[in-house]
């Protein structure tokens, strides 16, 4: 279902990263039979990125009228730097990596270069006042403090109504300068560590607690593409639900019942 969704709006950035993440932990797991036990995850998602390569070729106005529209030549590039790349994939290879490929999943990786081309001031613990914040209703906060995202959108110049993404590591360099990177890599160690250990004690605790380390890596992919705000979408929404879902749904059928779907 998460590969048909993120297919659908065409997040082959989220789908490779899961692709990647998803065979290392299996390898990890399963060593030399990484292959056979991981081939129907690798083909899901392979398919799934051919598809959502094909779809993001439409525009809206197309995928609503089923009509195809005319193409507008909009000429070059405008950076001197990449004027001399078609804008239009040319030759088969060029067109099979379009289908797999395109800027915005590298758009984050480039936030960083943003950040020091443009001289982006770290703020000590941007983000860490965007999550305290959070937490408290609107009533009481009042206007809710800026994110790394903000602060780099602002300092790096962003054009406003153009959607941009930063990488997990760039925010964290705008909380804590050059150390931010290694903090925010040792919390996200510790994270993984952490749920890792909780899958390994499930004779000990809850037997759901063992889908841990997938939930983490299938949640990966929106952590790396934001700062270290993401920790409180991946808390909420990728461990809690899910987990609380499970747990739901295993004391129903504890109880000899299965909830009712309609």
């Amino acid at each position: 279902v998460l590969c048909l969704y993120l297919s659908l709006i065409g997040d082959r950035h989220s789908l490779l990263t899961m692709a990647i993440v998803a065979g290392l932990l299996l390898w990890s797991m399963t060593g030399k039979q990484v292959v056979r036990r991981g081939l129907p995850l690798f083909a899901l998602l392979a398919v799934a990125l051919l598809l959502g390569g094909q779809l993001r070729a439409f525009g809206t106005q197309e995928l609503r009228t089923l009509e195809p529209q005319e193409r507008i030549d909009e000429g070059p590039f405008v950076l001197p730097e990449i004027a001399h790349v078609p804008r239009r994939p040319e030759g088969p290879v060029r067109k099979a990596a379009n289908v797999l490929l395109s800027n915005e999943m590298f758009a984050a990786h480039f936030s960083m270069y943003g950040i020091l081309r443009n001289s982006v001031p770290p703020e000590p613990f941007i983000s860490m006042r965007y999550l305290w914040a959070s937490a408290a209703p609107a009533f009481v906060r009042g206007e809710r403090p800026s994110s790394a995202y903000d602060l780099y959108a602002r300092g790096a110049h962003l054009q406003e109504g153009q959607g941009y993404t930063i990488h997990h590591a760039a925010g964290w360099y705008l909380n804590a300068g050059f150390a931010g990177p290694l903090l925010g890599g040792l919390l996200l160690g510790l994270v993984w560590g952490g749920v890792v250990r909780l899958r390994n004690r499930t004779d000990k605790y809850h037997p759901v607690l063992g889908v841990l380390p997938f939930l983490f890596v299938a949640f990966l992919p929106q952590v790396l593409r934001n700062g270290p705000e993401a920790y409180r979408t991946l808390l909420v929404e990728g461990l809690l639900l899910p987990v609380l879902i499970l747990l739901l749904t295993s004391a129903y059928r504890r109880r000899g019942r299965t909830p009712d779907i309609p």
